[in-house]
Order: structure tokens, then C-alpha cells, then sequence
């Protein structure tokens, strides 16, 4: 069973102070911040980002691994298939420049938090919203 992993494309990490956290990552470290907003930091590293994700009460601690694949519909019916436990179907998270990037999560086989993700042409570009 392959799905074709290109790589590791994003490592989310969870922590309880994310303004200590960014100074961490963006200051000592001397990583590139890229977006922040209250809940979320994102850094470059090489061809992975960094995601520091401000912990909620009822979050575990830990990390969540990203991985690349061409075709994420492909993967996750293969991961199926081949008796993975799929945490959360496919779905659209951004959009941009005609393209639409989607993720699914699913557990490995230490019940571990793990995702896939994947750019696909974006269907909806240039459609008009529904009024």
C-alpha cells in the first residue's frame, strides 16, 4: 500500500504560550515568521512550515506531522482500504490563486494524530457565490 508521500510539507506543535513561543522560534532561533493571529503562528523552515497552535484546555499535548501527497481523495481512500482509522474526511481549508488546499487527519498505527495534505485545482474559481 502507497499513497505517494512527497514529503513532511508541515509539523504542528501545540503550546501554552504562543507569544513565548513566537519569540522562541522567530528570535532565538531566527526563524522566518510568516502569518500570526491569536491562536496561531506559521514559519518557514526549508520546504516545512512550523505551526504553533495555542493549546486548548481540552487538547493534548504533542505534535501533528503533515504529510504531502499529489492526491489527497486517492490517499485517504487507499489509508481506508488498507483498515486506517480516518479522523476527519478531506476538506478545503484555504484557498488562493486558483487553488484550494485540503486535509485530512487520521491516526497511525499508535493511535497518534497525523494529517494529510494536499493543493488540487480549486473547482470553485471564478464561480459566483449563491445569493
Amino acid at each position: 500500500m502507497s499513497i505517494g508521500i512527497d514529503g513532511v510539507r508541515q509539523i504542528a506543535v501545540t503550546v501554552s504560550d504562543l507569544d513565548r513561543a513566537v519569540h522562541f522560534y522567530a528570535d532565538t532561533l531566527g526563524m522566518d515568521l510568516r502569518f500570526r493571529n491569536d491562536k496561531l503562528a506559521f514559519f518557514d523552515c526549508g520546504t516545512t512550515r512550523l505551526l504553533l497552535a495555542l493549546k486548548n484546555a481540552d487538547d493534548a499535548d504533542g505534535m501533528v506531522l503533515y504529510f504531502e501527497v499529489a492526491d489527497i481523495f486517492t490517499a485517504v481512500d487507499t489509508l481506508r482500504d488498507g483498515g486506517v482509522h480516518i479522523e476527519k474526511e478531506p476538506e478545503c481549508i484555504a484557498r488562493m490563486a486558483g487553488r484550494a488546499m485540503w486535509v485530512s487527519f487520521f491516526r497511525d498505527s499508535e493511535s497518534a494524530l497525523a494529517a494529510l495534505i494536499a493543493e488540487h485545482p480549486d473547482e470553485t474559481a471564478g464561480a459566483q457565490p449563491a445569493e
